[in-house]
This record gives C-alpha cells, sequence and structure tokens, in this order.
C-alpha cells in the first residue's frame, strides 16, 4: 500500500495566491471606497434636504425665511453716510467696532431653524434677545464691552449632526463648524480675473460700463450691496468680503415666497460649503478667528464679514482668486482670510455641490456649470432669463 505524501505549499505557490489577493483587494477597495461615499453623499443630501424643509416650515410659521443674520441697530457707524438703502439703516452692510457690535449682533439662521430641525432642546439653550458672537476671539470683547451672553457658552460647542457634512476630512475632528451655507444672493458680469494682478478686466461679453455699473449702491441688480473696496467691488480677495441682498436670505432680511419672482425652482436657498474656520488654521495665542455653526455678524471698523451664509458669485469648487481649490483642500476647507466663505459654493464631493432650491428640491449641481447662470440663481428677482442647468 502506498502513502500518500503530505506537503506543503511552496513558496512560489504562496507568493502567487498573494498575490491574486492583492489583485482582488485592489479591485474591490474602490468599489467600496465608491459605495461608502455614495452613502455618505446621500446622507449630505438627506441633511440639506432637512435643512430646506426646516427653513420653509420657519417660512410657514413667520411668512418668511429667516434673516441669514440679525444686527439690531440702525446706528453702528453707518449715521455718518446715511442710509445703505433709502429707508433701510442697515439692510446689508452695518459697521461698528469691537466695543459695539457685540451689542447688536443677534441670531443667525442657523439657531433659528433648530425647532424645525428637531433639536428645540439646543434651541432653548440660546437666547434670541441678547447678542451673538461672531469669531471665538470676539467672545471676551463682548463679555468685556456688553452684558455677558449666555449664548457664548454654547456656539462653539458641537454642532447638530445635520450641520455637517458626512464627507468632511473634519466631521469628526472639529464638530463646532457647519457644512451649509444660506444664500444671501448673487450675480456679477462674468469677468475674466487677471492672472497677475488678480483684478477683473473685461472678457468682452459684458459692457465697458459694468464695473461701475456693479459699484455699491447702484441699481443693477446684479450688483452687490456692500464692499469696503469698491475698486475690487468684484473679487472676494484677501479679506474682500462682499455683501449681497438680492437673495433669499441676507442680513436682516425678511423675504417671502411671493417676492421670488423668477421662480422658486430657479433660484438657490442654501447649499453646501467647504470653507469654514478651522482652530489649526486660524488660532494662535493672540488671534482665535475661527468661527462656528451659530456664528453671526463679525462687523468692525473695517471689512464686515458673516458666516454660515454665502452668495453665488464664484463658480461651484472653483474659488475665485485668492486661492485655488487645491490649496482650499490642503488646508481641509479653511477658508483664507474670512473673504471666501461669503462668495461660492463648494463641496468635498467630486465634481460639484448640492444646492437646496427655493422649492425646496435638493440638486446636484455640477461644477462646470455655466458661470453666469449659477450667479443669476443666486437673485431672486432680477428678471434674467435662467438657461439650462
Amino acid at each position: 500500500m502506498h502513502r500518500r505524501s503530505k506537503r506543503g505549499f511552496t513558496l512560489i505557490e504562496l507568493l502567487v495566491v498573494i498575490a491574486i489577493i492583492a489583485v482582488l483587494v485592489s479591485l474591490l477597495l474602490p468599489a467600496v471606497q465608491q459605495a461608502r461615499e455614495a452613502a455618505r453623499r446621500t446622507q449630505c443630501k438627506n441633511n440639506l434636504k432637512q435643512i430646506g424643509l426646516a427653513l420653509h416650515n420657519y417660512h410657514d410659521t413667520y411668512l418668511v425665511f429667516p434673516p441669514a443674520q440679525v444686527y439690531d441697530s440702525k446706528a453702528a457707524g453707518m449715521d455718518a453716510i446715511g442710509p445703505i438703502r433709502p429707508g433701510q439703516y442697515n439692510a446689508c452692510a452695518p459697521l461698528g467696532t469691537p466695543t459695539n457690535f457685540g451689542t447688536w449682533a443677534r441670531m443667525p439662521w442657523t439657531v433659528a431653524v433648530l425647532p424645525y430641525l428637531e433639536s428645540t432642546n439646543v434651541y432653548n439653550q440660546f437666547n434670541p434677545t441678547l447678542p451673538f458672537a461672531g469669531r471665538y476671539d470676539y467672545s471676551a470683547l463682548y463679555t468685556a464691552s456688553a452684558p455677558p451672553s449666555t449664548n457664548y457658552a454654547f456656539q462653539f460647542e458641537n454642532s447638530p449632526v445635520v450641520f455637517r457634512c458626512p464627507t468632511s476630512p473634519v466631521v469628526n475632528s472639529d464638530k463646532y463648524v457647519s457644512n451649509y451655507a444660506c444664500s444671501m444672493g448673487g450675480g456679477g458680469p462674468a469677468f475674466r480675473i487677471n492672472p497677475t494682478t488678480y483684478l477683473p478686466e473685461n472678457d468682452g461679453t459684458v459692457p465697458e460700463n459694468a464695473p461701475t455699473d456693479n459699484q455699491p449702491l447702484s441699481n443693477n441688480a446684479l450688483a452687490p450691496c456692500h464692499n469696503p473696496a469698491p475698486g475690487n467691488v468684484l473679487i472676494p480677495a484677501n479679506g474682500n468680503r462682499i455683501m449681497w441682498d438680492n437673495g433669499a436670505m441676507f442680513m436682516n432680511s425678511a423675504v417671502s415666497v411671493g417676492q421670488i419672482t423668477d421662480g422658486t425652482s430657479n433660484c438657490i436657498l442654501a447649499g453646501e460649503t467647504m470653507y469654514v474656520g478651522l482652530k489649526k488654521n486660524y488660532s494662535s495665542a493672540s488671534f482665535q478667528a475661527w468661527w462656528g455653526w451659530a456664528s453671526t455678524v463679525r462687523p468692525s471698523s473695517g471689512a464686515l464679514a458673516v458666516f454660515n451664509v454665502t452668495a453665488a458669485m464664484c463658480g461651484i469648487n472653483q474659488p475665485c482668486v485668492s486661492f485655488t481649490m487645491e490649496q482650499a483642500r490642503k488646508r481641509q476647507g479653511a477658508a483664507k482670510a474670512h473673504g471666501m466663505q461669503q462668495s461660492g459654493y463648494s463641496s468635498w464631493h467630486d465634481g460639484g455641490a448640492q444646492l437646496v432650491l427655493c422649492d425646496g428640491s435638493v440638486q446636484f449641481f455640477s461644477q462646470n456649470m455655466d458661470l453666469l447662470t449659477h450667479q443669476k440663481m443666486g437673485a431672486i428677482a432680477d428678471g434674467q432669463t435662467i438657461g439650462e442647468f
């Protein structure tokens, strides 16, 4: 009787098996990653859907969408030059200093909608009659220059999960941020940006008088309503914080659905943003300039800054001037000079970003969509024709 010999794998056979397993893993990993990203993108869309419904439920209660930010003073440095609009002292751009804006800055939209996001318990921690902080480092100035506000203690705590995109690389490490911003407007001619001077120049598609027509306080329906540096009115570069008041939700706004004459399915209500304030990029011994999900207005003697609100000016996933998308991703979305977050939508999803339209629907918009079409979608009543999107 012959016995069957026993032997193990030879080295070659073992290497072949390992190679086969490695090939299978390399084939499966991208599919697994794509499936996970698809799930995260669906969750992000669900977040935006909840936010859109909350904004509409707020509208059902108060007959207007909530203001993006509230600044409760008609003076605040503007009396010397008169009102921004006839009869409106602070419709767009009140100024102030660290000694007074802590008195007047009030509740942002991200807090106002909490009762409609099943977060009434979080909402009840805030007092809407007391000041809200803009940046973290100014909360101490608020307390020193105005009666202490109980709101400061909660503003830089963890945000409700509905305000955080699950694809963000800091979704679990920086839980005080918000990845969603309402729309304060949009527009402006599609200028070409000079790569050397970083200034706009006519690309041949706009009238020669367009730059003048887009100065603050002009009658152009696509014009921003304020900029402390009129010479750069179309560029949010290096701290140049452009403001709009032609969208669905801007500072001290009270916009109803009936005022959205361009059509609720053609106008942006809110959307994704990767431009946030991270402690590691803005935190130092003397300058802790990061903001959170419940931050509000940060006026000063210089440029105004608002948080958790943006406009349709830059292309989606295409910072205008002061940053490239590659730089933004390396900083994990931390905006540069606070100007970025006021000028465009962006996301951590490949190819575009998800936006909530004023009819409550959520759509994914390509980063390659026509820029002028995107800009027109920020304005709610400019009478401009919207192309395909």
